[in-house]
């Protein structure tokens, strides 16, 4: 699917709008088993190219990040990454600090058997979790809440979104958390995007904050981006 963006500003962000609403009734419009079958398609997919991406590494090595899926996105499976060997960040929102008005960027390791409840707008969070300190990266173990840094860790980043493009580009929801948790990966971190079917398209509206990604994954199959 093609498309051009318009150059003003106030077009620009009326176009990222448009295709966000679009996206999301879109999303709204799939029934739980529909949005079950395609996660389960995307998480086999994802957990092979996992497997073939930290093949080299050492257990204690293949670190990841994740995000916790809402009921409309696509669920990567977090857990079952973990049962698989891997160890994965996901956000902490719930009680982050906020600085010049957003949300401090927070970590904290995902452990199999962890209880999850909706969490800041309903995005889930491991329930039970000791969000009072910051603790090191060393400690993977624990359930203490890290810092923005704690991501630098993680070899491939899986974010969230509402539409991608052939060429890297991400659209969000907006909030702008991914693009500034980002900012403190590893340069040489891969960027993972998951979707579902319909959502990528050859761009869509992106700004020179926006961190590309550098694969795709829809139900159908992945899209690796040459950078």
């Amino acid at each position: 699917m093609s498309n051009s963006w318009a150059n003003s500003d106030a077009d620009f962000r009326a176009q990222k709008d448009a295709l966000r609403a679009q996206i999301a009734a879109a999303r709204a419009r799939m029934t739980p088993l529909e949005r079950s079958l395609a996660s389960g398609l995307l998480q086999e997919q994802l957990l092979r190219a996992l497997q073939e991406r930290y093949a080299a590494e050492p257990t204690g090595g293949r670190v990841l990040a994740s995000y916790l899926a809402r009921p409309d996105e696509p669920d990567c499976g977090a857990s079952l990454l973990v049962s698989e060997g891997f160890r994965v960040l996901v956000p902490v929102l719930s009680g982050a600090p906020v600085v010049a008005g957003r949300r401090v960027p927070c970590w904290s390791w995902l452990r199999l058997g962890d209880a999850m409840a909706p969490g800041l707008h309903g995005i889930p969070e491991a329930v039970g979790a000791d969000r009072a300190g910051v603790d090191s990266v060393a400690n993977f173990g624990g359930p203490e809440t890290l810092p923005a840094s704690a991501v630098a860790a993680a070899q491939v980043v899986i974010v969230p979104g509402l539409a991608g493009g052939r060429d890297g580009s991400r659209l969000g929801t907006g909030g702008g958390w991914y693009d500034e948790a980002l900012g403190f990966r590893d340069p040489a971190a891969e960027v993972w995007l998951l979707l579902f079917d319909g959502e990528v398209f050859d761009s869509v509206p992106s700004e020179p904050h926006d961190v590309p990604v550098t694969r795709i994954f829809t139900p159908s199959g992945r899209i690796v981006i040459e950078m």
